[in-house]
């Protein structure tokens, strides 16, 4: 297998615009510059679901991402000692999307506190992502090219 090596196509740097409709305490931030994601605050409950337990939290920070460009919203490390985490796993926010970033979070440790609606929690990072334009074509499966795997999956391979 032969891998590109040369990254002629990936940009180092994209600026990407956005605006905060709270505090600029809570703007996204990053620890380190070489930090991958940039941290969030949930700084407003918008809602909570007593029969699913997810409560739905707003960031008040939108982004204008340049075409080309994605986002993925993911747990920070620590976000595991808050007894919470994301009831979606991963939130793909696509560049035409122009409002809030709203975090979907589930309590999984019942006997800690919940969140205070008093304070913002940095419990998320935003990061960045290319993306790949694709195109699909419907195809007859005789049409795939072989492959060892086939339609193996779930552990198929022993692992």
């Amino acid at each position: 297998m032969e891998y590109d090596t040369t990254y002629t196509n990936i940009k180092i740097y994209t600026p990407i615009k956005f605006t905060n409709y709270g505090s600029s305490e809570f703007d996204p931030k990053k620890t380190h510059d070489t930090d991958s994601g940039y941290d969030l605050y949930l700084v407003k409950k918008i809602s909570e679901n007593p029969l699913t337990g997810v409560e739905m939290w707003d960031t008040g920070i939108a982004f204008d991402m340049p075409e080309g460009v994605c986002a993925y919203v993911y747990p920070r490390s620590s976000m595991c000692k808050s007894g919470y985490t994301l009831a979606n796993n991963v939130g793909v926010i696509d560049n035409g999307y122009h409002g809030t970033i709203k975090v979907a979070i589930r309590k999984f440790a019942r006997n800690m506190l919940g969140l205070s609606t008093f304070h913002s929690h940095r419990l998320v990072q935003i990061v960045f992502d290319k993306v790949l334009t694709t195109g699909l074509t419907k195809v007859d499966k005789k049409q795939f090219s072989i492959s060892t795997r086939e339609d193996g999956g779930f552990g198929s391979t022993g692992e």
